[in-house]
């Protein structure tokens, strides 16, 4: 039988990234890193706390199948509506600061709910106002999906 032995490794995040302190160092190093690790920990508290956009839902494997035509069932449930997806690195609020330029652009009125944006146009059109819907999900942390649709 081997015995592996086990080596404990430990890490931090700092700037969004998953960062690593060296054990074979001495204890400074291990209180340095306990230090790092509590002031990312409070400064991830006090970021979630105060952030006024909340996070957007993720993706599951289910949706991300139905982003294929032949596997998207949303006809059945859905009305036809004319949308759009794209996927973004940018954080949502970078996203959703540029949906709120394009809607002043073109004289919309915005509302949020959550991580739902709807532009809406002042002129009356044969069927209503034209309203445009944005919703913003999570892919992977780093990445974004946006479905643009018309209502």
């Amino acid at each position: 039988m081997v015995q592996r032995s086990f080596k404990h490794v430990k890490i931090y995040i700092e700037d969004d990234k998953l960062c690593s302190v060296n054990d074979d160092e001495n204890d400074d190093i291990e209180s340095l890193s306990d230090q790092l690790l509590s002031k990312s920990e409070s400064e991830l508290d006090t970021r979630m706390r105060f952030t006024s956009l909340p996070r957007p839902a993720s993706l599951n494997a289910f949706d991300i199948i139905s982003f294929s035509r032949g596997f998207d069932l949303s006809g059945l449930f859905e009305e036809g509506t004319d949308g759009a997806r794209f996927v973004s690195g940018t954080h949502v609020s970078n996203i959703i600061s540029k949906l709120e330029e394009i809607a002043k652009a073109v004289s919309f009125s915005i509302r949020k709910k959550d991580c739902i944006i709807s532009l809406e146009g002042s002129r009356e059109g044969v069927k209503g106002p034209l309203t445009i819907a944005a919703e913003i999900f999570e892919l992977t942390p780093s990445l974004r999906v946006v479905e643009v649709k018309k209502k």
